[in-house]
């Protein structure tokens, strides 16, 4: 009798397993799936114990009453691509944004960051924060590109780091791209560390301002142009 049952646990111990690397599997693909699998893992299975964290948690920023992901479902998100493509790319290089800016940033306390995400690290994050919603765009080309960092105010040690980053996402398909920065709007954004985290770097929305990276826009616009995006 013990056995039967031991037997009936067991199997559907291996179906939840089983569904759950389905579900994980058709959510964030291939490329990120074995990390996914561990960060479970490591959350659902074995989970630490956070309640002495001091950093601030924003997983699922809300926004006019919507969450990332329900952006993401939006079939509108890739309408007046050409005006977006401009106000993301181009704007901040007009008088009057450059003029608010010089006024803006005149104070000089900001400190730039040693320490900051690499590339990979803040795509990495970017895909978590959007909940696997970018993951076949960026196996199809999408990049998010760091720029100038600063330390942020927030930082107390060095396991609760955070960093305030200049960001730049670009990629060869402007319907994806559109879609991204749509819901990805804002030219910086945190970045916060987590040593006890699988994936370390962490995003959300930023909590200092700090001077727009004029020559990460300017290098990737060229970029964009090279791969036949023209922002008009």
């Amino acid at each position: 009798m013990i056995k039967n049952i031991l037997k009936v646990l067991l199997l559907f111990t291996l179906l939840l397993f089983g569904w759950v690397t389905w579900k994980i599997y058709s959510t964030v693909g291939w490329t990120n799936f074995k990390s996914t699998m561990k960060h479970f893992a490591q959350e659902k299975i074995l989970p630490r114990d956070k309640s002495n964290d001091t950093t601030i948690q924003n997983d699922t920023i809300i926004s006019a009453g919507n969450t990332i992901v329900d952006k993401f479902q939006d079939q509108n998100l890739s309408d007046n691509s050409n005006e977006k493509l401009y106000y993301y790319f181009k704007e901040p290089f007009t008088n009057e944004s450059k003029a608010l800016e010089k006024e803006k940033y005149s104070n000089k306390s900001l400190k730039k960051a040693e320490r900051k995400p690499t590339n990979e690290d803040a795509q990495q994050a970017f895909i978590i924060y959007s909940k696997g919603n970018i993951t076949d765009f960026v196996e199809r080309g999408l990049q998010v590109r760091l720029g100038k960092c600063y330390e942020n105010e927030v930082s107390i040690d060095e396991k609760n780091y955070r960093v305030t980053c200049n960001v730049v996402i670009v990629g060869p398909n402007v319907d994806e791209l559109v879609k991204t920065i749509s819901v990805f709007n804002n030219n910086t954004y945190d970045f916060y560390y987590e040593e006890d985290d699988l994936w370390k770097w962490n995003v959300t929305e930023e909590t200092m301002n700090i001077p727009f990276d004029y020559s990460l826009y300017e290098e990737n616009i060229k970029f964009l142009d090279e791969v036949g995006i023209v922002i008009k």
